[in-house]
């Protein structure tokens, strides 16, 4: 995907399929730098808003997931070379991936409004080595970081806001406040 100049897209309300945007394959965002101040504005409003069966890399451009009835990103990996990601307002995890979140460089803010959601999930690798990474995290119960395996952060500015007042008593013994 080459961003150039502003778009939008959403799915409707009669989206059978697993999001607003969905890959067999591995997806790649402005990989090119022609295509470095494009910006996209993703709207799941039935399910994901990104769903990749691979990894989801970006590159540059803006991307911004403004809602997402699912997860903001699910896919196998997400990777973040550069450029900026915004992910607010889901009903899921903002990223949840099965086999690595790898953020070299660029920015990465993202809200965790809903209660017991993660805002990167991961059932393997976290693995910061650089980038600037804002979380919000105010549903209780709620992570900022949560890794199966282990997280590594190397380089990059990592700030995180807590701000649940209640505990929040979870179905899967998940009893707890809000945590980075």
């Amino acid at each position: 995907v080459h961003l150039i100049g502003k778009s939008e897209l959403s799915d409707g309300s009669g989206n059978n399929l697993k999001s607003a945007i969905y890959t067999k394959s591995k997806l790649k965002i402005s990989q090119d730098s022609l295509a470095s101040e494009g910006e996209l504005t993703i709207k799941g409003k039935k399910q994901h808003a990104i769903n990749s069966a691979k990894r989801v890399e970006i590159y540059s451009g803006n991307v911004i997931i403004d809602q997402a009835e699912g997860d903001g990103i699910n896919a196998d990996g997400l990777e973040l070379y550069g450029g900026k990601l915004s992910i607010n307002d889901t009903k899921g995890d903002a990223v949840d991936c099965s086999e690595l979140i790898y953020i070299e460089d660029g920015e990465l803010s993202f809200n965790v409004s809903s209660d017991d959601k993660k805002g990167l999930k991961c059932d393997s690798v976290i693995e910061i080595k650089g980038g600037k990474i804002t979380a919000d995290v105010t549903g209780k119960g709620s992570k900022a970081l949560k890794a199966k395996k282990t997280v590594q952060i190397i380089g990059g500015d990592l700030s995180v806001s807590l701000d649940a007042k209640e505990q929040f008593a979870g179905t899967d013994n998940d009893y707890g406040y809000n945590a980075a």
